[in-house]
C-alpha cells in the first residue's frame, strides 16, 4: 500500500466521522451525509489509483452545493444549509484532492465540521468519535508532511517515499496517539478552567423545527397507523431528598399539552381560558394573589420551601413533590411537570441561558419556556394527593362556571347515537363522579392496541371517535380520552383531554427517573368545583402496561442512561457556578484568585511530574524491550554458529564473520548477511525495531539455523575462519 492510498483511506475515514458527528448533532441534513458516505466509500475502494475525471460525481455534489444554498436562503434554516455545504464541500475536495495542497484544505474542512459538532452534539457519543477523528487527522497529517517534503525533494525521493512510507505507519500511529493523548489532556484542562459560558449557547435541536409528537397545537386521531414503541430518553427526574409520600412510578403522569376545543377528528387549543398566576421564591404559582395553588412552609434548616395549598374538603391536597426535572428538546416550549403542577421556576445553569430563557404560564395552568434550543433544566412543586371518591362524591353535580361552558357542550358534528350513548351510561347516576365512572367503565371493556383500527372501517363522513366506539372498539390512548370526553361533554360534563407521559422507570446507578418516548400518552381531565380538575385515565392500565414491555429493564439499559445522564449533568451541564466551586476546592476554599493559582498549581504540578516520569519510564522500558529482542535474537544467531562449528570472534562484527564465511561459500553466509544488515541498521543506524524489520531478522536467523543444519563446518573455522 503506497503512501498515497493509506492518506486516501484516512481521508475516507475522517470524512465520514466528520458528517457522523455534525448530524448526530442534528443540524445538515441525511441527503447531504449519504452523499459525504458515498464518496468516502468510493475514495478508499480506489485509493491511490483513482483517475483524475470525475465529472459524474463533481455534477452530484455541485449541485447539492447549489440546493444547500438555495434552501438555506429561501426554504429552511441557514446553519442546516451551512453544515451541508461544507459536507459536499469536503466530499469534492476529498475526491479531487491529488496533491497535498488540496488534501490540506479537506483537512481544514473536516475540522471547520468537527468545530460545529462541538457546539452542537450533545449526546454521549461525541468524546469517543471525536477523540477517533483527532487520531485519524493527526495521522493524517504527519502523513501529508512526509509527501509535502518528498515532492521538495524531487521526483525520484517522492517516488522512494510513496513505497516505502506505509512502512513506518505502526511508528506514525503511536506518534499520533501519543499527541492525540496530549491533545486531550490540554482540552480537559480547558475545559475544567477555560470561563465557561454554559450550555444552550449555540445548541440547535427540534425546537428549530418540527414539534413533537402530541405536543403541537393540535391533535388528529388516526394520524398514526401505528404508534411505535421508542425507548429514547425524553426526560430525567430528580426528586428533592425527603420528598415524601412519593407515588409509585407506574402511577406517575407528567402534564403536557392540554385541547379543550374538537372538530372533526381533531383536538385544539383555545386560548379563552387567560392564565392566572403568582411570583413566589423565585417560583410561577398557579393562581391569584389571593389564593395561590402554593404556599411557603419551613422547610430543612428552617429556609422556606413550597409546599400545595390546603383545600377545603379535599384532605390530601397537600401533598407535595418537589424537585428537579431535566427535559431533552422536543421541538416545543411546552414544559412537562408532574401531575398536579402548583409551581415552577426555570434552573438556569448560565448567565446566558438565564438572559434567554423565560417561563410563562399558558391556557388551562399549563407551563411554557420561551428559550432557545437545547435541553432545558427546571425546579417543580406539584401535588400528589388526589381526591377520594368519597370526596369527589361529596361535590354533588356543581354547576358549570361560564368560562367553562364551552368543554360542557356536546360536540356539534357528531350524530346524536353518541349523546344517546351517553345519556344511556350514565342514568341513575346520582352524581358527576358516578356519571364519570360510569362512562369510564364503559371504555375499560374496549381493547387497548398500538395498532389503528379505527381508520380502516371508519365510513365517508364518519367522526372518528363514533368509528372507535361503535365498530372497531379498541385502539389507542388518544382514541379512549377523545371518547370519554365527548361522552361527558353530551351530557353537560365539563371535560378536556391532556397529553403528556405515564410512568417512569427508575435507574439505580445514576439515582433518578427516566421517562422515555414510549411513555407517552393521554387522558381526561374532569372539572369539579371547588376541588378543580381532576384527571382520569380511560385506557385499560393491564392491556396498556403489556404494550410498553421491552429492554428497558435490562441492565445494559439502564447503564447506557446512567451514562447519559452523567455526561449531561458533569459534562454538558459543567457551568461557571460550578467550575467556581471546583477552584475554589483547589484553592482550599480561600477564593482568592492568586490562591486558586497558587494552590491548584501545587496540586496539578506534582501530577504532570509523575505523568512525564511515567511516559518517559515506559518509553525506556520499551526502547529497553526493542534492544532486548534484537540481542536475544543475536545471542540466539551467535550460538547457532558455535554449535554447529562456525563460532564468531567477539572482535568481529556479524558482517565481517558473514564475509569470511562467505570465502568459503559455507551455506550460511547469505542468512548471516541479511541478519546483519538489520542489526546495523538497528543497533548502529537508530532505526526503529519496527515489525517490518522483526520478520526479516526472524527469517535470516530461521534460515540460518536451516542452513547449517547437517552442513560440515569450513575447515579453518576453529581458526576463526581468518
Amino acid at each position: 500500500m503506497r503512501l498515497a492510498a493509506q492518506s486516501d483511506r484516512l481521508g475516507a475515514a475522517m470524512l465520514v466521522l466528520a458528517a457522523a458527528l455534525v448530524r448526530l448533532g442534528s443540524v445538515g441534513s441525511w441527503p447531504a451525509v449519504a452523499a459525504a458516505a458515498a464518496v468516502a466509500v468510493h475514495v478508499a475502494a480506489t485509493a491511490g489509483r483513482r483517475m483524475r475525471e470525475h465529472r459524474g460525481w463533481t455534477t452530484v455534489l455541485f449541485a447539492g452545493l447549489a440546493a444547500s444554498i438555495v434552501r438555506g436562503l429561501v426554504f429552511d434554516d441557514l446553519l442546516d444549509a451551512g453544515v451541508d455545504y461544507l459536507v459536499l464541500l469536503a466530499a469534492q475536495r476529498l475526491l479531487i484532492g491529488r496533491t497535498v495542497r488540496l488534501r490540506l484544505q479537506f483537512s481544514a474542512l473536516c475540522l471547520l465540521l468537527v468545530v460545529a459538532a462541538s457546539v452542537v452534539h450533545t449526546g454521549l457519543s461525541f468524546p469517543p468519535l471525536s477523540a477517533l477523528y483527532v487520531f485519524l487527522a493527526v495521522l493524517d497529517l504527519v502523513s501529508l508532511q512526509i509527501r509535502a517534503a518528498a515532492e521538495q525533494l524531487g521526483g525520484r525521493v517522492a517516488f522512494e517515499i510513496e513505497r516505502e512510507g506505509p512502512t513506518i505507519l505502526p511508528a506514525l500511529a503511536r506518534s499520533a496517539a501519543a499527541a492525540t493523548t496530549a491533545a486531550l489532556a490540554g482540552g480537559l484542562a480547558v475545559f475544567l478552567f477555560f470561563p465557561r459560558f454554559g450550555p444552550g449557547v449555540f445548541l440547535h435541536g427540534p425546537m428549530a423545527r418540527s414539534a413533537h409528537s402530541g405536543f403541537s397545537d393540535t391533535v388528529s386521531l388516526g394520524e398514526f397507523g401505528r404508534i411505535r414503541s421508542d425507548p429514547t430518553p425524553v426526560l430525567r427526574l430528580y426528586l428533592d431528598d425527603g420528598a415524601t409520600p412519593v407515588p409509585p412510578a407506574g402511577d406517575w403522569y407528567l402534564r403536557g399539552s392540554v385541547f379543550d376545543t374538537y372538530e372533526d377528528g381533531r383536538w385544539s387549543r383555545s386560548h379563552t381560558h387567560p392564565p392566572i398566576h403568582t411570583r413566589l421564591g423565585g417560583f410561577l404559582v398557579l393562581g391569584p394573589d389571593t389564593a395561590p395553588a402554593a404556599r411557603p412552609v419551613a422547610g430543612a434548616g428552617g429556609l422556606p420551601r413550597l409546599e400545595a395549598s390546603p383545600v377545603a374538603g379535599f384532605a390530601a391536597a397537600t401533598n407535595t413533590l418537589r424537585g428537579r426535572i431535566l427535559l431533552d428538546d422536543l421541538g416545543v416550549d411546552t414544559l412537562l411537570l408532574l401531575d398536579e403542577p402548583v409551581a415552577a421556576r426555570i434552573r438556569p445553569r448560565s448567565p446566558w441561558e438565564a438572559f434567554r430563557t423565560h417561563l410563562a404560564v399558558g391556557p388551562h395552568g399549563t407551563f411554557h419556556a420561551v428559550r432557545p434550543p437545547g435541553s432545558v433544566l427546571y425546579e417543580f412543586v406539584a401535588r400528589t394527593g388526589r381526591p377520594t371518591p368519597a370526596e369527589l362524591s361529596a361535590t354533588g353535580d356543581p354547576p358549570v362556571p361560564e368560562a367553562l361552558a364551552g368543554l360542557a357542550r356536546p360536540a356539534p358534528d357528531l350524530s346524536p347515537r353518541v349523546g344517546a350513548l351517553a345519556r344511556a351510561l350514565t342514568r341513575g347516576a346520582a352524581n358527576r363522579y358516578e356519571q364519570v365512572q360510569a362512562v369510564r367503565e364503559h371504555l375499560l371493556g374496549f381493547a387497548y392496541t398500538l395498532e389503528d383500527r379505527t381508520t380502516p372501517l371508519r365510513a365517508d363522513g364518519e367522526d372518528p371517535v363514533e368509528t372507535f366506539l361503535f365498530r372497531s372498539r379498541a385502539g389507542h390512548c388518544e382514541y379512549f380520552a377523545s371518547a370519554m370526553a365527548l361522552l361527558l361533554r353530551a351530557v353537560g360534563v365539563p371535560a378536556r383531554v391532556v397529553n403528556g407521559f405515564a410512568g417512569a422507570t427508575w435507574n439505580d446507578l445514576g439515582r433518578f427517573y427516566v421517562v422515555r418516548n414510549a411513555d407517552a400518552h393521554s387522558w381526561v381531565e374532569v372539572h369539579f368545583g371547588p376541588l378543580g380538575w381532576v384527571r382520569f385515565d380511560p385506557t385499560p392500565p393491564d392491556a396498556r402496561a403489556r404494550a410498553s414491555i421491552d429492554e428497558d429493564t435490562l441492565l445494559l439499559r439502564r447503564i447506557l442512561d446512567a451514562l447519559e445522564n452523567a455526561y449531561l449533568t458533569n459534562v454538558i451541564g459543567f457551568d461557571l457556578s460550578r467550575q467556581m466551586d471546583l477552584l475554589r476546592r483547589l484553592s482550599g476554599g480561600t477564593g482568592r484568585p492568586r490562591a486558586v493559582v497558587r494552590d491548584a498549581a501545587k496540586k496539578i504540578a506534582p501530577a504532570g511530574v509523575a505523568l512525564f516520569a511515567a511516559v518517559w519510564l515506559v518509553r525506556g522500558i520499551r526502547r529497553r524491550r526493542r534492544r532486548d529482542r534484537l540481542g536475544r535474537l543475536a545471542d540466539r544467531v551467535d550460538r547457532t554458529l558455535a554449535r554447529h562449528g562456525r563460532p564468531r570472534p567477539a572482535d568481529r562484527s556479524f558482517r565481517a564473520h558473514a564475509a569470511a564465511l562467505a570465502r568459503w561459500a559455507d551455506p550460511a553466509a547469505e542468512p548471516l548477511q541479511r541478519f546483519a544488515a538489520v542489526h546495523e541498521a538497528v543497533r548502529f543506524g537508530n532505526a526503529p525495531l519496527d515489525a517490518r524489520r522483526r520478520r526479516r531478522a526472524q527469517r535470516a536467523a530461521d534460515d540460518l539455523a536451516a542452513a547449517v543444519r547437517g552442513a560440515p563446518p569450513p575447515p579453518r573455522a576453529q581458526a576463526g575462519l581468518a
